[in-house]
């Protein structure tokens, strides 16, 4: 065309529509060539646009080719959130694949499992898994599905047969598989985690990681990938123990192996975790840019698992803004996203900061009634973590309800799941809460002593700021009103500094408490700054003088 003088430039011509209607009969006309134009520009396209690429090889009769192509680009497509894209269209490959190119099932069930897993169908693409697994023979080729398997497993709670699975798998390959063996204890490593095995979680990461260094630079991706989800897993573990500056240099560590293996599918995911452990050391505003940082890459790849995640740490940092109304709205939204997504104790978990947030409201009787449901669901073979959350806010509930008797025996409950696990966040719960029974209950001498015998949370996190509280409730309830006067002080300009306006609020209400005020109301405005209920109105009063 151009030697005929009908266009200038290809790249930028404007065919004329009676010649466009040439070329298209002529192509119509020519099978064998139109099929040659498109394996052409299949080529072209193969690491521009894998999506265009793989439709020029299905138009051109090539099915295995374009299962070629989306399987080699697949981190590509997921990474730019073209996930959804190519399953459709893997699946309307798989009728042609097993009736014309059988060998190349296997293949399509694996590729078209790690898309839905990449779209959070974790269900589908765990029946796509097991399914590749009858057809798979080679122990390479079913140690590389079960790491993947596990995975799927692993989003739908299922960590006990996921954890079986993989030792199986472990102790029937070759040794001398060392790629495989590390992603497979990188799996083991976290569902080893998700059953707070946090020891054998640890070990196992540390195996992984140790496994991947073995690896030469061919494997850098999954080198990377390995030292990120691996490490993941031990920061993880550093946080629920208590190593808060720790996990947040391994989280550190994790995002470097992100970049080196151009992982954008684990960088969001470290980045919400990270935030959190910004939280929970009291640096609301770093959490916050941390958060923001995140969503970036969390709304790119369609990451709704992590998008959940993100959502309930959002919801925590509302509530201490002061915003409980904005938090019950992102929590619903929470909920309804992780139960789309089938991620049962993460529902559990937002569920119960729900629960949480109403306290802080003032709907005691609803918050409880949530609690004892929630455990009831759980049962005693729930996850210990989630149940040992729960649990504490069921025991704040009693305790504010002055069910000290229950309180008590949740209290026992608690400290036995703070041990077993060796969980430091059970632990200061468990911690804080047998004081505020012994304020009430026991009386402030008793509280006092304990008091004295009990170590303060580091930091300025949300546990610290409780503690305070509580040290200047002892204070008051001891006859020490100039002692509580400084500390209720010092920490309204604590959380006024660090943005804790929920703490700023209980602190300058307790400041503001007529000289009347018993130790039993000072309890309840502590837990319910969000309450409309004033100095004179008591319930917590009410009800402990109707026992």
């Amino acid at each position: 065309m151009t030697s005929r003088q009908l266009i200038d430039t290809p790249s930028h011509a404007t065919v004329l529509p009676l010649v466009q209607d040439y070329l298209y009969a002529k192509l119509r006309s020519q099978p064998a060539r139109r099929k040659g134009l498109h394996r052409q520009l299949a080529n072209a396209l193969h690491q521009l646009d894998p999506i265009r690429s793989a439709q020029h090889s299905i138009a051109a009769a090539d099915l295995p080719a374009a299962l070629d192509c989306l399987y080699q680009q697949r981190d590509h497509l997921i990474d730019r959130g073209l996930a959804s894209a190519a399953a459709l269209m893997l699946q309307t490959m798989r009728p042609t694949i097993e009736q014309q190119h059988p060998s190349c099932l296997l293949q399509w069930l694996q590729t078209y499992g790690e898309f839905l897993m990449a779209t959070s169908q974790a269900s589908a693409a765990e029946a796509i898994f097991r399914e590749a697994l009858v057809v798979a023979w080679q122990p390479t080729q079913r140690a590389d599905l079960v790491w993947r398997l596990a995975g799927a497993m692993l989003h739908l709670n299922q960590a006990t047969t996921a954890q079986s699975l993989l030792e199986q798998t472990i102790a029937n390959l070759d040794g001398a598989e060392i790629r495989l063996h590390g992603l497979l204890q990188m799996a083991l490593s976290k569902a080893l985690l998700l059953q707070s095995q946090f020891g054998h979680a640890r070990a196992a990461a540390e195996q992984a990681i140790g496994l991947a260094n073995q690896l030469d630079a061919n494997h850098i991706p999954t080198l990377a990938e390995i030292r990120a989800r691996a490490g993941g897993t031990i920061a993880i573990v550093q946080q629920y123990t208590g190593e808060i500056e720790a996990s947040i240099q391994t989280w550190h560590d994790v995002l470097a192996q992100t970049k080196l293996g151009r992982l954008e599918r684990v960088r969001p995911r470290a980045l919400a975790n990270l935030a959190n452990l910004y939280y929970t050391k009291g640096d609301l505003q770093q959490a916050e840019a941390t958060i923001e940082q995140a969503v970036t890459g969390l709304r790119q790849i369609g990451d709704l698992y992590a998008q959940a995640r993100l959502q309930h740490t959002q919801a925590i940092i509302q509530l201490m803004r002061g915003q409980p109304q904005q938090a019950l709205a992102t929590l619903e939204q929470t909920c309804a996203l992780k139960q789309q997504i089938a991620d049962q104790q993460g529902w559990f978990n937002s569920r119960n900061q729900i629960a949480i947030t109403l306290l802080a409201l003032g709907q005691t009787d609803q918050a409880q009634q949530m609690s004892s449901q929630h455990l009831q669901l759980l049962g005693a073979a729930g996850e210990p973590l989630f149940r040992g959350t729960i649990l504490d806010t069921a025991v704040l509930c009693q305790l504010l309800q002055a069910k000290f008797a229950a309180a008590r025996q949740g209290l026992e409950q608690l400290a036995a799941l703070a041990k077993a696990q060796n969980n430091s966040g059970l632990h200061m719960a468990w911690q804080r809460h047998t004081l505020l029974l012994s304020l009430l209950d026991d009386g402030a001498e008793q509280a006092r002593s304990r008091l004295s015998q009990s170590l303060p949370p580091a930091g300025n996190g949300e546990a610290a700021l409780d503690y305070a509280c509580l040290a200047a409730l002892i204070c008051h309830a001891s006859g020490d009103q100039a002692t509580a006067q400084h500390e209720w002080q010092q920490l309204a300009q604590r959380a006024a500094i660090t943005g804790y306006e929920y703490y700023r609020i209980v602190a300058e209400a307790q400041l503001n408490a007529p000289s009347t005020a018993s130790v039993l109301q000072r309890v309840l405005h502590m837990h319910q700054p969000f309450a409309a209920v004033g100095w004179e109105c008591p319930p917590l009063a009410q009800a402990v003088n109707d026992n």
